[in-house]
């Protein structure tokens, strides 16, 4: 009898066992299932907010595609191929609006840049969102190519780290524009105004710098030029010189 009662009690304990490992792996599967659900629901929530922010951006109210480029900012310090979506999604909505010229404003400086269209702040908040974004990751630069800017007044506008090749900006005013670590190869700059561009780690290699107004020898030397970089002679001398010290 006390054999048969002791069996019966370690049934038992091992019974119970049982019970509460079952309980806790159910506990722990019920969690995990919970916590997945808490993901996709987040996952959908941030999709819908993307799918919104991207349609504000084709506002006509410059507030409300500020706010949208703002809340890009935002979601850009989420997942990294979110970061690559956005940064192509603001380099077309710079190229779109310097490029078909879309609410363009006059600046209000007096002289000859007066007669220059000027992107509106929408343009310059979004360069300048690509712009950290490449300063914080190099894999995440802005592709211009091509970037139809001449004749423009682009005065603060950032762009660090963008992806220039061949880009025109032909009789532009670069008035402390950001152009450092920019690849410029082949840009078209000619009769375009560097005052006070910064131009550090640039590449210019085979750029167009004909009479350019304002473009020191000293901005060169921050750059990278080569052989086949078009410099007025005198430009070109004096960088030999500065070159050579």
């Amino acid at each position: 009898m006390e054999l048969a009662k002791e069996i019966i009690q370690t049934i038992g304990g091992l019974a119970t066992a049982i019970v509460a490992v079952l309980g806790i792996l159910l506990a722990y599967k019920t969690h995990q299932l919970s916590k997945q659900q808490s993901e996709e629901s987040k996952q959908e929530a941030r999709s819908e907010r993307f799918t919104r922010t991207i349609e504000h951006l084709k506002d006509e109210s410059i507030a409300i595609r500020m706010g949208a480029l703002f809340e890009l900012e935002k979601l850009s310090e989420g997942y990294e191929h979110d970061k690559k979506n956005i940064v192509e999604i603001l380099a077309v909505f710079v190229r779109e609006h310097i490029e078909g010229k879309k609410h363009l404003i006059r600046p209000n400086n007096e002289g000859k840049d007066n007669w220059l269209p000027e992107p509106r702040e929408d343009v310059y908040l979004a360069a300048r969102i690509l712009s950290d974004l490449f300063k914080r990751n190099n894999d995440l630069s802005a592709y211009l190519f091509h970037l139809d800017a001449k004749d423009l007044y682009l005065g603060r506008l950032e762009l660090y780290g963008a992806k220039l090749y061949k880009a025109s900006f032909r009789g532009a005013r670069l008035h402390h524009t950001n152009l450092q670590y920019a690849n410029l190869s082949k840009a078209d700059f000619f009769e375009a105004t560097f005052y006070d561009t910064s131009l550090k780690g640039a590449d210019l290699s085979g750029a167009n710098l004909l009479q350019a107004r304002h473009l020191t020898a000293a901005q060169l030397l921050e750059a990278r030029i080569d052989d086949n970089t078009l410099l007025d002679p005198d430009l070109r001398t004096e960088y030999e010189r500065l070159k050579s010290k």
